[in-house]
């Protein structure tokens, strides 16, 4: 989890202490020993400040009668649920029996501590850092309750996407299997039912692919089985797979392949993957009539691999995000195999897990998009290759 950034405002301590210099000094004293303080003129300033940032409040008992106590409470009311800002009174002299002035009121504050006067430096510095070691753990709360919250929004997602994309299918092969159950067809009728169950049926074995291959991942289970692998046959077995679909949604396969393209290290079943993957979503986003330009290239010392497709595009806004899994470009139900939004998710971490880097590129919606793969090459028999990371080291990018 990344902690959000701490503003500087946020670690501030407000000043009120409205009798001559006191502020003044009360600042500068903490200033002294490297804290920062913020001297207000009145409660209400104080009251303002509250809004934009503080880390802990220092008052003087005498800026807070009863009568006006309740705005300083009101402000505090209005903290986010996890704030419990502390604040720290200097009290007035005690009374002859010994009981502090205005105590009683002043509990509607909640956390408060009290500081007798005339107090030390030396414990007005130790009260305020401790005050914002507490108020620093308040903004752990924070965060941590924000990752929950976005843990919970992510698995709801998650749960809404799983159910639509699984009952697309689902509903076409139960549809398709009531009406072979009611009436028998003809040959043909019957070789057509066929042929869309098991295309449903695929349908729903990909989804499942991509979500035990994301647990795999986030758990750092994926097994690289590393050899020498010839990128040229994973990309023409890639297109000879997507052909029939081209063919069938209207879309042109171009292929480029360099002369002497050198073998990567890599695991073969998980390079085709990748390129397979990339291929299938340019398809999935280049309407009829498109195109779909594949190029392998030899780049320094090793391969490249550019796949660039005449599609919907990519929003600019949602580019920087194009990787991250359960997340789609495509507004729901605008595209019905537009899947969960893992495919990409997936291809990137095998490629850096193969000590490769990808990239992605579009001009916006409309106007196309193109990822960029590079790879190393495989070394010499005998040579030193790469360290790639093992079966233990492969968690964390989901």
């Amino acid at each position: 989890m990344t902690p959000a950034r701490e503003d500087s405002r946020d670690l501030r301590i407000l000043v009120l202490a409205p009798r001559g210099k006191d502020g003044i000094l009360a600042r500068d004293a903490l200033t002294s020993a490297g804290l920062s303080a913020y001297v207000c003129p009145d409660l209400e300033s104080l009251a303002r400040e509250l809004a934009t940032g503080a880390g802990a409040i220092l008052v003087a008992e005498e800026a807070l009668p009863p009568q006006r106590v309740e705005l300083l409470a009101t402000a505090l009311d209005d903290e986010p649920s996890w704030s419990e800002l502390p604040v720290v009174v200097l009290m007035a002299v005690s009374t002859r029996d010994g009981r502090p002035h205005g105590v009683r009121h002043l509990e509607q504050l909640r956390n408060v501590t009290m500081l007798d006067r005339p107090v030390r430096i030396a414990t007005l510095v130790s009260t305020m850092q401790a005050a914002l070691r507490a108020r620093r753990r308040q903004y752990v709360c924070r965060d941590l309750m924000a990752e929950l919250q976005r843990a919970l929004q992510t698995r709801d997602e998650l749960i809404a996407s799983v159910s639509h994309e699984l009952r697309t299918p689902l509903n076409v092969i139960l549809g398709w299997t009531a009406t072979m159950l009611r009436r028998s067809a003809d040959a043909e009728r019957t070789k057509e039912a066929a042929s869309i169950l098991e295309r449903n049926a695929r349908v729903l074995w990909q989804l499942v692919e991509d979500l035990i291959d994301v647990s795999r991942i986030a758990s750092g289970r994926v097994q690289l089985r590393m050899g020498s692998v010839d990128l040229v046959s994973a990309v023409r077995t890639s297109i000879d797979t997507l052909r029939p679909s081209a063919q069938t949604k209207r879309v042109t396969l171009n292929c480029v392949v360099d002369a002497d393209v050198p073998e990567v290290h890599g695991d073969e079943v998980r390079l085709q993957q990748v390129v397979w993957n990339l291929m299938w979503n340019a398809l999935k986003f280049t309407p009829a009539g498109g195109r779909i330009d594949v190029q392998l290239r030899t780049i320094g010392e090793g391969a490249e691999i550019v796949i660039a497709d005449t599609g919907i595009g990519i929003d600019p806004g949602f580019l920087p995000h194009v990787f991250e899994p359960f997340r789609q470009g495509t507004p729901s139900g605008s595209d019905p195999s537009r899947g969960l939004g893992l495919g990409l998710a997936i291809v990137r971490h095998l490629v850096e897990l193969h000590g490769g880097t990808i990239e992605a590129h579009s001009e916006g919606l409309g106007r196309g998009a193109r990822f960029r793969v590079t790879l190393p090459a495989a070394e010499a028999d005998g040579a030193e290759r790469p360290s790639l990371p093992t079966e233990s080291q492969t968690s964390a990018a989901l």
